[in-house]
């Protein structure tokens, strides 16, 4: 009786390995396809690898946190380049995965990162950039009231610095 628990311990414990491998395999795939989507030798970005990697998400091969994390790190990059191309990535991410990314990109502060960004006197295509892609979210998650209000205050708080003032169409500034 003591040899089967043994035996069904460590079948357990191989299982409980094998699955931690798998794991740091998805994470470490995540990352190498968006260091690979985001590389600086790339001339624009790479929508097939975009896509891939939003298939991924979308077929739970990747943990879209994985998938988040590495975005963050390419977007704290100091290439412009990099950061434009993470920041494409991100954009088609929101646009393709839905709400499990939304989450993820609100609560893993991405957020504050490119509002830090922005505030550190970006290049200006990645200030111009963070600051579209700001607004546009802001508008498609419902603002304040919405499901994530996260994305309407980081808006809300490049707005009130003064880094952000758009003019609208009758000349007036929102």
């Amino acid at each position: 009786m003591n040899c089967a628990r043994v035996f069904i311990e460590r079948v357990n414990q191989r299982k409980g390995e094998e699955k931690k491998n798998t794991m740091a395999s998805s994470s470490s795939s995540a990352t190498v396809a968006v260091e690979k989507a985001t590389s600086d030798l790339l001339m624009g970005p790479d929508w097939t690898m975009n896509i891939e990697i939003c298939d991924s998400i979308n077929s739970n091969h990747w943990q879209p946190k994985d998938v988040v994390k590495a975005v963050k790190k390419r977007i704290q990059h100091k290439s412009t380049k990099v950061q434009l191309l993470a920041l494409t990535l991100l954009e088609t991410m929101v646009k393709n995965c839905g709400d499990q990314v939304h989450f993820q990109i609100a609560e893993r502060n991405i957020l504050d990162e490119m509002i830090k960004i922005v505030r550190k006197k970006a290049h200006m295509q990645v200030r111009d950039k963070i600051l579209v892609l700001l607004d546009s979210w802001q508008e498609a998650f419902g603002g304040p009231g919405g499901k994530y209000p996260q994305y309407y205050w980081a808006y809300e708080e490049l707005k009130m610095a003064l880094i952000y003032v758009r003019p609208t169409a009758k000349g007036t500034f929102n």
